[in-house]
């Protein structure tokens, strides 16, 4: 783990190439039925439907040591997905277990209380995330008002399985202009790297101050963090019946900024 002012494509790891991962690689939102929270899917079959949910469950199998495997492994198999207590839980049960506690990174900025964790999605095919303009402004503007400003992202392989295909290519350069833009643009911007899909969420729960993005993935990290969560307009579209009453039962609020 380290933070950079400057990114090459050496810096981006895609760490669900291997088979282990399923059809569809560690998404992890999607994997835990994210897309329910927001409306989008329901609980036909315990998760959206049969093939995603024996999907996970295969992938959770496979890679033993992830919160996912954590989180199938201790549910009751009549359980709808997601269990967000269950979330809380084996995002717990994974920190514990790992050395985040005891990185100078993680102590000296992921829990300052002038820091902030920007969340910046890449999406999948033809949608680079839908990085517009206000997201862009915004983190700058947060970059004043902070000390430190760290910057969470990395690819998914989603369906592509070859880390030359068009797909994750693409991405990678999306990326990496936009990271380096980012931080030569303030000095405290920094892109944390070297950082696994399960690390990234227990950065979200220990994070002070939060901004997301969009996806199943942000939406975990709004679950998860214990801090102030900040938003823009676009995460309007998974502010949901659904997601308020969860943040009503955790006694949080998003401020859209």
């Amino acid at each position: 783990m380290k933070l950079l002012k400057q990114i090459n494509k050496e810096d981006i790891k895609i760490y669900d190439l291997s088979s282990n991962f399923g059809d569809s690689g560690y998404n992890i939102g999607d994997l835990l039925n994210m897309p329910y929270v927001f409306e989008c899917w329901g609980q036909n079959y315990y998760h959206a439907d049969k093939n995603i949910y024996e999907n996970a469950i295969k992938t959770a199998k496979n890679n033993p040591e992830t919160i996912l495997n954590i989180y199938y492994t201790s549910r009751p198999e009549t359980e709808n997905i997601p269990n967000v207590d269950r979330i809380l839980d084996s995002t717990n049960i994974f920190l514990q277990n790992s050395e985040l506690l005891n990185n100078a990174i993680v102590n000296e900025y992921i829990l300052n209380d002038d820091s902030i964790i920007c969340l910046l999605r890449v999406g999948s095919d033809n949608d680079f995330g839908g990085m517009d303009k206000k997201y862009y402004d915004t983190i700058l503007f947060l970059s004043r008002k902070y000390k430190n400003v760290i910057i969470l992202s990395g690819i998914g392989r989603h369906i592509h399985t070859d880390e030359n295909s068009d797909y994750i290519v693409t991405n990678k350069n999306y990326l990496i202009r936009y990271i380096n833009k980012l931080c030569s643009l303030s000095d405290n911007i920094y892109y944390i790297n070297d950082i696994t899909p399960d690390e990234q969420l227990c950065i979200m729960k220990l994070a002070k101050n939060l901004l997301v993005h969009r996806g199943g993935f942000n939406l975990l990290g709004v679950l998860l963090c214990c801090g102030n969560i900040y938003a823009t307009e676009k995460f309007l579209t998974y502010y949901t019946n659904r997601l308020k009453n969860i943040l009503n039962e955790q006694k949080k609020h998003i401020r859209f900024i």
